[in-house]
């Protein structure tokens, strides 16, 4: 199970994974030569005071937007609540954060597009994990589940992070999570949680789709345990099979016995 290691070590940080942009605003959009079409959902308020993020259902499938243009916040927000299709113009998709993110900055352009051929699909924040294994990396949502196996804590880092991991289930699935500084040691293995405003995060290694407190906004309360039958928690292990061959080196020494 890979960590996500705060940047400043080389991997990723437990946030709500901004991109790694180090353009300035305008180069941000001077590669872009393509159209979106399609819905605004799940718009969040103002982050940091200089960026906000969306997701953004296609006719194929939804992706999460980035916009480094907080005047632009007020007119994604009016479009979003009057459920209007758009046409996005002026963006680049950028990957590096192991997922698909439309990256939008001060000269993004955005309007009202009626022309469109594909309706508006709800897509919830709160969900099981089968139906989060569907949504883009990035995402804050909630979610209730049992804490099926909870692995030791440790320190990881330059900065000397807690971090804390576990396997989680619901009726629908499993899934991994990881834990950081202050909600380390607030769960316990065999009791079940609502996990408010977690992220979505694709694991590097496996590419398996996790959940991760937040670096900020995330809670964590008690919630009643499941009355469905939950799914078997499978655990990672690794088998080699081998054959001796030879021997090397023996060593040996004396012992009295009394």
């Amino acid at each position: 199970m890979a960590d996500q290691i705060p940047s400043g070590t080389g991997q990723k940080e437990n946030s709500d994974q901004i991109p790694d942009v180090s353009a300035t605003q305008k180069n941000l959009c001077d590669q872009a030569t393509t159209e979106f079409v399609g819905y605004i959902h799940n718009l969040s308020p103002l982050k940091k005071g200089s960026y906000f993020d969306c997701q953004l259902q296609g006719k194929e499938k939804t992706v999460r937007g980035v916009c480094f243009s907080p005047p632009k916040l007020k007119r994604f927000t009016s479009l979003s609540e009057a459920n209007s299709p758009v046409k996005i113009k002026k963006f680049r998709i950028d990957t590096k954060s192991n997922a698909e993110d439309l990256l939008m900055g001060h000269d993004v352009t955005i309007e009202h597009f009626p022309a469109i051929d594909f309706d508006k699909v709800k897509l919830p924040t709160t969900m099981n994990l089968s139906t989060i294994k569907s949504v883009c990396p990035g995402q804050i949502v909630t979610v209730t589940a049992q804490v099926t196996h909870l692995y030791p804590s440790k320190t990881v880092g330059s900065k000397n992070l807690q971090i804390q991991q576990a396997i989680i289930a619901d009726p629908s699935g499993t899934m991994k999570m990881t834990l950081w500084e202050n909600f380390v040691g607030s769960i316990k293995q065999g009791d079940t949680y609502t996990f408010r405003d977690i992220c979505v995060y694709k694991d590097k290694m496996s590419h398996e789709i996790c959940l991760n407190t937040a670096k900020s906004g995330s809670t964590v309360e008690s919630a009643p345990q499941f009355q469905q039958v939950l799914p078997f928690t499978v655990l990672e292990s690794t088998t080699v099979n081998g054959e001796i061959i030879g021997v090397n080196q023996v060593a040996s020494y004396l012992s009295q016995v009394q």
